[in-house]
């Protein structure tokens, strides 16, 4: 088992790692769009979405694995009536990928925060090359907006770049 931290205050105050890769699942803790103690893109449930599925995210990337490799995302907001705008960032996001996912509407321990996010990722080891073009890759080049691994077609908006070779159908 590996954790991953990234060194923030509350991570050691209260014992949690932002992710955790148990085998070949990686699974975050919480994330909010609170970077450096600050909220950020306040009042803006979408905005605040991408944040934190790009802090997620980064986790994800950090233990080995892509957005390809995400199976599962769960979105806390505080108000129902932003469940369009966040399920709409989610849909930038994960598009392609099409992971199971839950909106809970819930409180937030920050009264700025509006969306709390987390990820599980099932990531195999890379395949030999056979030529069959099924490898998978992880991007661990990260930007310091948002990941590289964000490289896919349709996916655009807000400096959104768009996800790395969309894996084969079937392999999700």
């Amino acid at each position: 088992m590996e954790r991953f931290t990234t060194g923030g205050p509350w991570e050691s105050l209260y014992g949690y790692a932002r992710a955790v890769k148990a085998g070949p699942w990686i699974v975050t803790a919480g994330c909010t769009a609170t970077v450096q103690g600050d909220v950020r893109c306040v009042g803006d449930p979408a905005g605040q979405t991408k944040e934190a599925f790009r802090i997620a995210l980064d986790a994800i990337v950090d233990a080995g694995a892509s957005v390809g490799d995400v199976v599962r995302t769960r979105m806390y907001i505080t108000d129902p009536m932003h469940a369009d705008a966040v399920g709409r960032a989610h849909g930038e996001l994960f598009g392609v990928v099409k992971p199971a996912a839950t909106v809970v509407v819930t409180k937030l321990l920050h009264p700025e925060q509006l969306v709390q996010v987390e990820v599980e990722a099932y990531h195999v080891p890379d395949f030999p090359d056979e030529g069959d073009g099924l490898e998978r890759r992880a991007e661990a080049s990260v930007s310091a907006d948002l990941p590289t691994w964000m490289v896919a077609e349709g996916m655009s908006g807000d400096g959104l770049s768009a996800l790395a070779d969309p894996l084969p159908e079937g392999l999700l």
